[in-house]
């Protein structure tokens, strides 16, 4: 079950992957041009077009999960609730994608390396705790999967916007693209 989510959720994914890899030579151009404002505002619009492309690309998922996977899996569907929940890990390492392509265009190479061990060893010990309980069993992995998510995204977050200070808007570049997939999928959830 968990293996049908993980794929589904990572067609999205690839495609801010592909977005974040044309990232990188462009930050890594603009700072060993000495300019950061180039930079940062790269990077910013990066995180916008990210968050443009995942928000609705998630809430979308979670809300026709069921369909999505009696389409794809007609023989055995079952996992729904797990795709759903599973949306919230696809945003943070869509979001994870662009950080670190910042930090990998400012040479910061090691800053995703450790804050993905310390993600993991978190996942690890959540993963143990949570999938052993019979009343979380298998939703205990996607639970872990977003705390570490959420944690590499935190420390990496902090550390580039400590080097490189992003222009990002909360109302205009997060609230206002959660509010039109907010009502996206509430009009997809009308009619499934």
């Amino acid at each position: 079950m968990l293996a049908k989510v993980e794929v589904i959720m990572h067609l999205p994914i690839a495609v801010i992957a592909a977005f974040c890899t044309a990232l990188v030579p462009s930050i890594s151009s603009a700072i060993a041009k000495n300019n950061m404002e180039v930079g940062a505002r790269r990077l910013s619009f990066s995180f916008f077009v990210a968050i443009l492309i995942i928000l609705p690309a998630a809430i979308g998922t979670a809300v026709i999960s069921d369909p999505i996977l009696r389409m794809i899996y007609p023989a055995a569907p079952e996992g729904a609730g797990l795709l759903a929940l599973t949306t919230i890990t696809m945003i943070f390492v869509s979001l994870n994608f662009v950080v670190n392509g910042g930090l990998y265009g400012l040479g910061k190479v090691m800053i995703p390396v450790v804050s993905l061990v310390i993600g993991g060893i978190i996942k690890l010990v959540l993963n143990i705790v949570l999938i052993s309980n019979p009343n979380i069993n298998v939703y205990g992995a996607v639970i872990s999967s977003i705390v570490c998510q959420v944690i590499v995204f935190v420390i990496c977050f902090v550390v580039l916007n400590k080097h490189i200070k992003l222009n990002i808007n909360f109302k205009n570049h997060i609230f206002k693209p959660l509010i039109a997939a907010g009502i996206m999928g509430a009009g997809v959830f009308r009619y499934v």
